[in-house]
């Protein structure tokens, strides 16, 4: 991790806001961030709306992103924000490391994804690398996408999973874990109507008959996401 021991930078401190609706999860980022002197956190945020509020009141060369931020879509927002502020550079930090994730973020125009359980070096020279117009993701992830789009996506392949919403996407993971809709509810911090709004979506989008299709298709899904990233090890 770089310290004052490299010399004084010679260059001004990359312009940071944190994106993170999870209190502690945010404030650890902070305090790590402030660990190295090319990076000033010039603000912070935990909803889609404050991080505009931001990029509007601040100067911010760089967004590192929770890609499931409160109730907002994360690829839309990407979309958006890059559609009003041309010049900044957006590094996603997800808790998940599913390749359509990543590759729906990098789609929309971030530079980076990374997971939140990356090591403090990892951090680093992802921002390093983003901000110096390089894409920044990790080898096994790489592979993942390169081998999800070069491979028959499996048992769900009849399934448009690629029509579902970020958020729909999560909620259908989640019950592919085994969450009922009162733990996902807790989990996203939104509720139980909410919850089972996303399922009704997810099954008309997929044309899904019932509940119980929809259960064993999400589980189905998640256990073939599991063993592509175990094969891409």
């Amino acid at each position: 991790m770089p310290t004052s021991d490299d010399g004084p930078p010679t260059t001004p401190p990359w312009r940071v806001l944190v994106a993170e609706d999870h209190l502690m999860v945010r404030e650890g980022l902070i305090a790590l961030l402030k660990q190295d002197e090319r990076i000033e956190v010039a603000a912070r945020a935990s909803t889609a709306s404050e991080v505009k509020q931001q990029l509007r009141a601040h100067s911010i060369d760089l967004l590192l992103l929770d890609l499931m931020l409160g109730d907002s879509d994360g690829v839309t927002l990407i979309k958006d924000l890059l559609g009003e502020f041309s010049g900044l550079r957006v590094l996603v930090i997800s808790a998940h490391n599913d390749p359509l994730f990543a590759e729906r973020s990098l789609k929309a125009g971030a530079l980076g994804f990374i997971t939140k359980e990356e090591p403090a070096a990892s951090i680093f020279d992802a921002i390093k690398e983003v901000m110096e117009g390089r894409f920044a993701i990790t080898e096994s992830l790489a592979s993942s996408i390169l081998k999800r789009r070069l491979k028959h996506p499996g048992p769900t392949g009849e399934l448009n999973i690629s029509s579902l919403s970020d958020r729909e996407l999560h909620v259908f993971t989640l019950l592919g874990k085994g969450l009922t809709s009162r733990q996902i509810s807790v989990q996203l911090k939104i509720s139980i109507k909410t919850v089972d709004a996303h399922r009704e979506h997810i099954k008309s989008k997929l044309m899904l008959e019932n509940s119980s299709h929809l259960i064993r298709h999400a589980v189905i899904w998640v256990q073939h996401q599991e063993a592509s990233r175990s094969a891409a090890l």
